[in-house]
């Protein structure tokens, strides 16, 4: 059974490489799409559901709220991130390569893997940066890319 959640969220980034105008801070409306595949097909005689819905997309949507949401991307060699370190209450994450749509999908994928009760297979995520740009990750287990740590970790709240 494939089963998907939507999310939106506000965030900036910036990169450092390259020249285009993504090497200012500027932020996007997200819209992350998380697929999942149960695959136990058995529906539950009381419930009618294989996994009840909040199992699934409780943890992941609590994420998303208050570690993604108002949040600040960078790359980990950016000076800004040194910066926002120092300073109490700043909401930020690093990432080992520019935060570009595609690495901010592998890192979700990572992320949503770690939040994914057993039994529940991450299929992909999907991002959309505009409402015309959008990058789907399909999850693989041979995947050699940089991942940020934070990505493995198994908490919701990541600022706290």
């Amino acid at each position: 059974m494939d089963i998907t959640f939507t999310r939106r969220f506000e965030a900036a980034h910036r990169f450092l490489h390259g020249s285009t105008k993504c090497t200012s801070v500027h932020g996007h409306t997200w819209i992350v799409r998380l697929g999942l595949v149960v695959h136990d097909d058995v529906l539950s005689r009381d419930e009618g559901m294989s996994v009840p819905f909040h199992v699934l997309k409780g943890p992941w949507h609590e994420f998303v709220d208050n570690s993604l949401d108002h949040c600040l991307f960078l790359n980990q060699a950016d000076p800004l991130a040194e910066f926002l370190a120092e300073s109490p209450g700043q909401r930020f994450l690093t990432f080992p390569t520019d935060p570009t749509t595609e690495a901010i999908a592998v890192a979700l994928a990572f992320k949503a893997r770690a939040l994914t009760p057993a039994g529940v297979v991450v299929d992909y995520v999907q991002i959309e940066e505009t409402p015309t740009n959008s990058v789907t990750w399909r999850y693989r287990t041979d995947f050699t890319g940089s991942v940020p740590m934070w990505a493995f970790d198994t908490r919701t709240r990541l600022h706290d």
